[in-house]
């Protein structure tokens, strides 16, 4: 498992629900996922109540990342793009909703660089408090 990703649905699962996507068009769609994650045991209310300590625990994971795991600003590993981006990506760019977060220059670039030629945005722009 991913280390970080506790971190990161209780840093963004309240803020995701509020970008401008097709996923979250329509309020019925917001509630059936809010219900289905609750139901796993996330609250919304505790996520955001402890929005401070959660960004400052996801700003270290993000640097420690930048700097011990990532490779460059195209992949994770020496070799190339694979699988290990594959499965990080998502991760990080459901964490760019959260605005405030402290991206390291290399991470950012790497997350950039991933979006290029895809018909994906990264929520920077949209980002909430």
């Amino acid at each position: 498992p991913i280390p970080c990703v506790p971190w990161q649905s209780q840093t963004s699962g309240q803020r995701i629900i509020k970008m401008p996507i097709k996923d979250w068009e329509s309020s019925e769609d917001i509630r059936y996922a809010k219900e289905k994650y609750e139901k796993k045991g996330f609250n919304y209310s505790d996520a955001v109540a402890r929005t401070e300590s959660l960004m400052v625990k996801m700003n270290e994971l993000l640097e420690k990342f930048s700097d011990k795991l990532l490779y460059d600003t195209y992949s994770v590993n020496e070799f190339g793009f694979g699988m290990d981006d594959i499965i990080v990506i998502p991760h990080l760019r459901t964490l760019t909703c959260v605005k405030g977060l402290k991206w390291p220059d290399k991470l950012r670039s790497y997350l950039e660089n991933s979006f290029k030629d895809v018909q994906a945005d990264l929520y920077f722009k949209n980002a909430v408090e």
